[in-house]
């Protein structure tokens, strides 16, 4: 084998290598954005699940005390927007982190996320504001009582339909 044969051999080795990991690092990189994809979706529903729970729960402890007990429906939320406040606007937070990032979903149902997500951000900022004095809080929450409604006959209509996306 002359000089000449084995720089052929090396050349064309090193071609078909540089080849082949060029296109196992591409199948490596769709494998893990289909992962990456799969996680956000699965967060963001799981997010969906918890944004509905809190909506049924807040608007359970108004309905429980409305119109016969108020004062202790105020000191209720207040109790329950002390404790949770945090979690909620964490869940905000990553909930639109999360759905930059879920690439395959359509923008209808996009549409609807962001929706369900500026509801969530009224009922963690304004529904029941807790920089404000409980008396403003109290009716705060009464002038609001109606829309509360509105909102969560909104998300708990339309989280079941995000959950059915697959990502």
């Amino acid at each position: 084998m002359s000089n000449d044969d084995i720089s052929l051999f090396l050349g064309i080795t090193s071609i078909v290598v540089a080849v082949g990991l060029t296109v196992y690092t591409i199948w490596l990189d769709r494998h893990r954005r289909k992962n990456e994809e799969k996680f956000y979706a699965t967060e963001i529903k799981e997010n969906l699940r918890t944004i509905t729970q809190y909506f049924l729960t807040i608007s359970s402890i108004s309905s429980d005390h409305r119109g016969y007990d108020e004062n202790e429906a105020t000191i209720s939320l207040n109790d329950y927007y002390t404790r949770h406040h945090q979690e909620m606007t964490d869940l905000l937070y990553l909930t639109k982190l999360y759905l930059t990032q879920w690439r395959t979903i359509n923008d209808e149902k996009k549409k609807i996320i962001k929706d369900i997500l500026e509801r969530f951000s009224w009922l963690s900022y304004e529904y029941y504001p807790l920089h404000l004095p409980d008396s403003i809080k109290k009716t705060r929450w009464q002038n609001e009582w109606e829309e509360l409604g509105e909102k969560k006959k909104f998300v708990t209509t339309n989280v079941p339909i995000i959950l059915t996306e697959t990502p």
